[in-house]
Protein backbone atom coordinates (compact mmCIF):
# COMPACT_ATOMS: atom_id res chain seq x y z
CA UNK A 1 0.00 0.00 0.00
CA UNK A 2 2.88 2.38 0.76
CA UNK A 3 4.34 1.81 -2.71
CA UNK A 4 0.99 2.52 -4.36
CA UNK A 5 0.55 5.75 -2.41
CA UNK A 6 4.09 7.06 -2.87
CA UNK A 7 4.68 5.97 -6.46
CA UNK A 8 1.31 5.18 -8.09
CA UNK A 9 1.70 3.38 -11.38
CA UNK A 10 5.50 3.25 -11.09
CA UNK A 11 8.04 0.60 -10.22
CA UNK A 12 9.11 1.38 -6.62
CA UNK A 13 12.34 -0.64 -6.82
CA UNK A 14 15.27 1.77 -6.68
CA UNK A 15 13.23 4.73 -5.48
CA UNK A 16 14.56 6.71 -2.51
CA UNK A 17 12.73 7.90 0.58
CA UNK A 18 13.64 9.79 3.73
CA UNK A 19 12.26 7.67 6.53
CA UNK A 20 12.98 7.17 10.26
CA UNK A 21 16.20 9.13 10.42
CA UNK A 22 17.24 12.19 12.38
CA UNK A 23 19.72 13.04 9.67
CA UNK A 24 17.94 15.15 7.07
CA UNK A 25 20.44 14.05 4.44
CA UNK A 26 19.91 10.31 5.00
CA UNK A 27 17.85 8.64 2.32
CA UNK A 28 16.83 5.00 2.05
CA UNK A 29 16.60 3.01 -1.18
CA UNK A 30 13.69 0.68 -1.85
CA UNK A 31 15.01 -2.82 -2.54
CA UNK A 32 11.78 -4.83 -2.47
CA UNK A 33 8.01 -4.79 -2.12
CA UNK A 34 5.98 -7.10 0.13
CA UNK A 35 2.26 -7.74 0.37
CA UNK A 36 -0.12 -5.68 2.46
CA UNK A 37 -0.20 -6.50 6.17
CA UNK A 38 -2.83 -5.95 8.85
CA UNK A 39 -0.98 -4.82 11.95
CA UNK A 40 -3.24 -2.55 13.99
CA UNK A 41 -6.63 -3.49 12.54
CA UNK A 42 -7.96 -6.77 11.22
CA UNK A 43 -10.12 -5.49 8.39
CA UNK A 44 -7.98 -2.64 7.11
CA UNK A 45 -4.42 -2.47 5.84
CA UNK A 46 -2.02 0.34 6.62
CA UNK A 47 0.98 1.60 4.62
CA UNK A 48 4.09 -0.01 6.12
CA UNK A 49 7.77 0.43 5.43
CA UNK A 50 10.23 -2.22 6.59
CA UNK A 51 13.75 -1.16 7.57
CA UNK A 52 16.65 -3.53 8.37
CA UNK A 53 17.17 -3.89 12.10
CA UNK A 54 20.83 -2.95 11.95
CA UNK A 55 19.86 0.40 10.44
CA UNK A 56 17.54 1.28 13.30
CA UNK A 57 18.49 3.31 16.38
CA UNK A 58 15.72 2.01 18.63
CA UNK A 59 16.63 0.64 22.05
CA UNK A 60 13.95 -2.02 21.85
CA UNK A 61 12.55 -4.29 19.19
CA UNK A 62 10.30 -7.31 18.78
CA UNK A 63 10.88 -10.59 17.01
CA UNK A 64 8.86 -13.75 16.43
CA UNK A 65 10.11 -17.29 16.91
CA UNK A 66 8.47 -20.54 15.83
CA UNK A 67 8.51 -23.17 18.59
CA UNK A 68 7.07 -26.59 19.26
CA UNK A 69 4.99 -27.17 22.36
CA UNK A 70 4.56 -24.71 25.23
CA UNK A 71 6.70 -21.58 25.09
CA UNK A 72 7.75 -22.00 28.74
CA UNK A 73 9.82 -25.03 27.75
CA UNK A 74 12.05 -23.05 25.39
CA UNK A 75 12.08 -19.71 27.22
CA UNK A 76 15.33 -20.42 29.18
CA UNK A 77 17.10 -21.33 25.93
CA UNK A 78 15.81 -18.15 24.31
CA UNK A 79 17.15 -16.02 27.16
CA UNK A 80 20.53 -17.72 26.89
CA UNK A 81 20.68 -17.16 23.14
CA UNK A 82 19.85 -13.45 23.54
CA UNK A 83 22.42 -13.05 26.32
CA UNK A 84 25.05 -14.71 24.13
CA UNK A 85 24.51 -12.00 21.50
CA UNK A 86 24.55 -9.10 24.00
CA UNK A 87 24.53 -9.56 27.82
CA UNK A 88 22.67 -6.26 28.18
CA UNK A 89 19.73 -7.43 26.10
CA UNK A 90 16.77 -8.82 28.04
CA UNK A 91 13.51 -10.54 27.13
CA UNK A 92 10.85 -8.64 29.02
CA UNK A 93 7.61 -9.30 27.11
CA UNK A 94 7.19 -12.90 25.95
CA UNK A 95 3.75 -14.17 24.94
CA UNK A 96 2.46 -16.87 22.56
CA UNK A 97 1.10 -15.61 19.27
CA UNK A 98 -2.32 -17.11 20.02
CA UNK A 99 -2.52 -14.99 23.15
CA UNK A 100 -1.51 -11.83 21.31
CA UNK A 101 -4.11 -12.46 18.61
CA UNK A 102 -6.80 -13.47 21.10
CA UNK A 103 -7.95 -9.93 21.94
CA UNK A 104 -8.27 -8.51 18.40
CA UNK A 105 -9.84 -11.74 17.14
CA UNK A 106 -12.34 -12.16 19.99
CA UNK A 107 -15.09 -10.08 18.38
CA UNK A 108 -14.72 -11.56 14.85
CA UNK A 109 -14.65 -15.08 16.29
CA UNK A 110 -17.81 -14.44 18.30
CA UNK A 111 -19.52 -13.00 15.22
CA UNK A 112 -18.47 -16.02 13.17
CA UNK A 113 -19.73 -18.39 15.87
CA UNK A 114 -23.12 -16.66 16.07
CA UNK A 115 -23.48 -16.63 12.29
CA UNK A 116 -22.58 -20.32 12.13
CA UNK A 117 -25.15 -21.17 14.82
CA UNK A 118 -27.86 -19.18 13.05
CA UNK A 119 -26.92 -20.72 9.69
CA UNK A 120 -27.13 -24.26 11.08
CA UNK A 121 -30.45 -23.45 12.76
CA UNK A 122 -31.83 -22.01 9.52
CA UNK A 123 -30.64 -25.06 7.58
CA UNK A 124 -32.22 -27.39 10.14
CA UNK A 125 -35.55 -25.53 10.06
CA UNK A 126 -35.51 -25.54 6.26
CA UNK A 127 -34.81 -29.27 6.24
CA UNK A 128 -37.64 -29.98 8.70
CA UNK A 129 -40.11 -27.86 6.75
CA UNK A 130 -39.03 -29.36 3.45
CA UNK A 131 -39.36 -32.89 4.80
CA UNK A 132 -42.87 -32.22 6.08
CA UNK A 133 -43.94 -30.58 2.82
CA UNK A 134 -42.60 -33.32 0.56
CA UNK A 135 -43.98 -36.09 2.78
CA UNK A 136 -47.40 -34.42 2.74
CA UNK A 137 -47.36 -34.06 -1.07
CA UNK A 138 -46.45 -37.72 -1.55
CA UNK A 139 -49.11 -38.90 0.92
CA UNK A 140 -51.72 -36.93 -1.02
CA UNK A 141 -50.76 -38.95 -4.09
CA UNK A 142 -51.47 -42.28 -2.37
CA UNK A 143 -54.78 -42.70 -4.25
CA UNK A 144 -53.08 -41.88 -7.56
CA UNK A 145 -50.36 -44.44 -6.85
CA UNK A 146 -53.04 -47.05 -6.02
CA UNK A 147 -54.80 -46.44 -9.31
CA UNK A 148 -51.55 -46.78 -11.25
CA UNK A 149 -50.68 -50.00 -9.41
CA UNK A 150 -54.16 -51.37 -10.12
CA UNK A 151 -53.54 -50.67 -13.81
CA UNK A 152 -50.32 -52.68 -13.71
CA UNK A 153 -47.62 -50.10 -12.94
CA UNK A 154 -44.57 -51.51 -11.19
CA UNK A 155 -43.93 -50.21 -7.63
CA UNK A 156 -40.30 -49.45 -8.52
CA UNK A 157 -41.45 -47.35 -11.49
CA UNK A 158 -43.85 -45.41 -9.23
CA UNK A 159 -41.17 -44.72 -6.64
CA UNK A 160 -38.81 -43.53 -9.37
CA UNK A 161 -41.45 -41.17 -10.75
CA UNK A 162 -42.06 -39.73 -7.28
CA UNK A 163 -38.34 -39.15 -6.75
CA UNK A 164 -37.95 -37.51 -10.15
CA UNK A 165 -40.84 -35.18 -9.40
CA UNK A 166 -39.32 -34.33 -6.02
CA UNK A 167 -35.93 -33.65 -7.64
CA UNK A 168 -37.56 -31.38 -10.20
CA UNK A 169 -39.34 -29.35 -7.53
CA UNK A 170 -36.26 -29.16 -5.31
CA UNK A 171 -34.06 -28.22 -8.29
CA UNK A 172 -36.28 -25.26 -9.09
CA UNK A 173 -36.23 -24.22 -5.43
CA UNK A 174 -32.44 -24.56 -5.26
CA UNK A 175 -32.00 -22.44 -8.37
CA UNK A 176 -34.24 -19.72 -6.96
CA UNK A 177 -32.41 -19.87 -3.63
CA UNK A 178 -28.98 -19.57 -5.25
CA UNK A 179 -30.08 -16.57 -7.28
CA UNK A 180 -31.49 -14.95 -4.13
CA UNK A 181 -28.26 -15.73 -2.23
CA UNK A 182 -26.13 -14.04 -4.88
CA UNK A 183 -28.52 -11.10 -4.97
CA UNK A 184 -28.34 -10.50 -1.21
CA UNK A 185 -24.64 -11.34 -0.78
CA UNK A 186 -23.62 -7.69 -0.62
CA UNK A 187 -25.59 -7.27 2.60
CA UNK A 188 -23.27 -9.75 4.35
CA UNK A 189 -19.97 -8.62 2.88
CA UNK A 190 -19.57 -5.87 5.49
CA UNK A 191 -19.43 -8.34 8.39
CA UNK A 192 -17.22 -10.94 6.71
CA UNK A 193 -13.43 -11.01 6.48
CA UNK A 194 -11.71 -12.67 3.52
CA UNK A 195 -14.77 -14.91 3.09
CA UNK A 196 -17.11 -14.59 0.16
CA UNK A 197 -20.79 -14.35 1.18
CA UNK A 198 -21.59 -16.33 -1.97
CA UNK A 199 -19.05 -19.08 -1.39
CA UNK A 200 -19.77 -21.84 -3.96
CA UNK A 201 -18.68 -24.59 -1.56
CA UNK A 202 -21.05 -23.44 1.18
CA UNK A 203 -23.96 -23.05 -1.24
CA UNK A 204 -23.27 -26.48 -2.75
CA UNK A 205 -23.14 -28.08 0.71
CA UNK A 206 -26.45 -26.50 1.74
CA UNK A 207 -28.10 -27.60 -1.51
CA UNK A 208 -26.72 -31.12 -1.07
CA UNK A 209 -28.13 -31.39 2.47
CA UNK A 210 -31.55 -30.18 1.36
CA UNK A 211 -31.45 -32.51 -1.66
CA UNK A 212 -30.84 -35.49 0.60
CA UNK A 213 -33.74 -34.36 2.80
CA UNK A 214 -35.99 -34.12 -0.26
CA UNK A 215 -35.09 -37.61 -1.43
CA UNK A 216 -35.69 -39.12 2.00
CA UNK A 217 -38.93 -37.18 2.44
CA UNK A 218 -40.21 -38.34 -0.96
CA UNK A 219 -38.97 -41.93 -0.90
CA UNK A 220 -40.22 -42.98 2.55
CA UNK A 221 -43.96 -42.25 2.02
CA UNK A 222 -43.80 -43.39 -1.62
CA UNK A 223 -42.32 -46.71 -0.51
CA UNK A 224 -45.07 -47.15 2.08
CA UNK A 225 -47.77 -46.24 -0.45
CA UNK A 226 -46.51 -48.68 -3.07
CA UNK A 227 -46.22 -51.56 -0.60
CA UNK A 228 -49.85 -51.50 0.50
CA UNK A 229 -52.68 -53.29 -1.29
CA UNK A 230 -53.99 -51.29 -4.29
CA UNK A 231 -57.55 -51.59 -2.98
CA UNK A 232 -56.54 -49.96 0.30
CA UNK A 233 -54.61 -47.27 -1.59
CA UNK A 234 -57.70 -46.49 -3.67
CA UNK A 235 -59.71 -45.89 -0.47
CA UNK A 236 -57.07 -43.45 0.87
CA UNK A 237 -58.10 -39.81 1.25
Amino acid sequence: MAAKRLWPGEDPIGKRIHYLSQDSTAWRTVIGVVGDARVRALRTTAPLIYVPWRQMDFWQFSFAMRTRGDISGVLPAMRQAVAAVDPQMKLWYVHPMDELLGAPLAQPRMSALLMSVFAVAALLLAAIGLYGLMASIVRERTRELGIRMALGAEPERLRRDVLLHALKVSGIGAAVGIVAAFGTSRMLSAILFEVSPADPLALAAACAVLLVVVLIAAYAPARRATRIDPANALRAD
